[in-house]
């Protein structure tokens, strides 16, 4: 029996005098990376609720916290000239054209 969208949850749980962190699930997108990581990890998954919420125990390095992207603004002709880029580079992967080293350079450069 599944959980309704309110009741999905991820929670992150960690001490400073432990040395793992308690990550517990009932979210299906987090729940199938964690099982991922912990089969990598060799670490055991615990089945909670009838297996529809999971706890495992990872180590700290495990977690990322980090900020969102940066939204870039571009002109129109700043959109063309990457649009174009994208164009000789996808081009050149398909085989379709050989390019100088320099050429390659500056598409990779962007």
């Amino acid at each position: 029996m599944g959980f309704s969208l309110a009741e999905q949850e991820f929670q992150v749980s960690f001490c400073a005098d432990e040395d793992t962190i308690c990550f517990t699930s009932s979210y299906p997108k987090y729940s199938n990376k964690l099982k991922k990581i912990a089969e990598a990890l060799g670490v055991e998954v615990t089945y909670l609720r009838g297996g529809d919420t999971i706890r495992v125990y990872l180590p700290p390095e495990c977690l990322l916290l980090r900020e969102p992207p940066k939204k870039r603004e571009l002109t129109e002709e700043q959109r063309e000239q990457a649009r174009e880029r994208m164009r000789t580079l996808h081009t050149a992967k398909n085989g379709n054209l050989s390019l100088s080293a320099d050429t390659v350079d500056q598409v990779e450069k962007f």
